[in-house]
């Protein structure tokens, strides 16, 4: 994967060697979605690859992306606590995908502990994708991208509500212009109008 961009093309040698080394395949699909099942993705990282949405995306759309899920790679390789999400033994984003597709309940006691544990996992990688992004000169806009990740987070404290799986609406500007650009410690109390605008985004898709 080449951009003709000096200092992305290092990192992205720099990952490419990285998941080498540990035996982790990586694809940059020539499509702007992937498919899990029946939800779309732009990218993901399961323990033994990475995939990620390239296709028309602008750079910085897809190269987010990619950090972003490079950065769940660390965490796993460094066995990092967040990357823990047992519950019980079970793996929480297991019993969330189960929650999802209708195999099981959850009371509301088990769904917020699940919705947690998504978050503190993926509220840490966010923060390294931060860092990665800084520390690498990358292209990426970081208030900006601070506030998509912001949209993320509060996607999961929506979940019980609209019970959908789906792409996030990162560039809906009201959504948008009611993030902050830093990261909270808190993001169980959504944002107003944060739920009206998810069930209209969820309805037009």
């Amino acid at each position: 994967m080449k951009t003709n961009i000096p200092l992305v093309d290092k990192f992205l040698d720099k990952e490419l060697n990285h998941c080498d080394k540990h035996d982790i395949y990586i694809n940059f699909a020539p499509t702007n979605f992937l498919y899990i099942g029946d939800t779309l993705q732009a990218g993901w990282f399961d323990e033994t690859s990475i995939h990620v949405a390239v296709g028309d995306r602008d750079l910085e759309d897809w190269l987010s992306t990619f950090v972003h899920e490079t950065c769940h790679k660390d965490q796993f390789l460094e066995n990092a606590p967040a990357w823990n999400t047992k519950i019980k033994g079970h793996d929480a984003l297991d019993l969330l995908d189960q929650w999802l597709e209708g195999v099981c309940e959850l009371n509301y006691y088990q769904m917020q502990l699940v919705i947690r544990k998504a978050q503190i996992v993926e509220l840490d990688c966010e923060k390294r994708t931060v860092n990665k992004i800084i520390n690498n000169n990358l292209p990426i806009d970081v208030p900006s991208y601070i506030k998509k990740a912001n949209i993320y987070m509060y996607f999961y404290t929506a979940l019980p509500y609209t019970r959908i799986w789906g792409m996030a609406p990162y560039d809906n500007e009201e959504l948008l212009s009611i993030m902050p650009d830093y990261f909270l410690d808190d993001y169980s109390k959504l944002p107003k109008d944060f739920l009206t605008i998810m069930q209209e985004f969820n309805n037009e898709v």
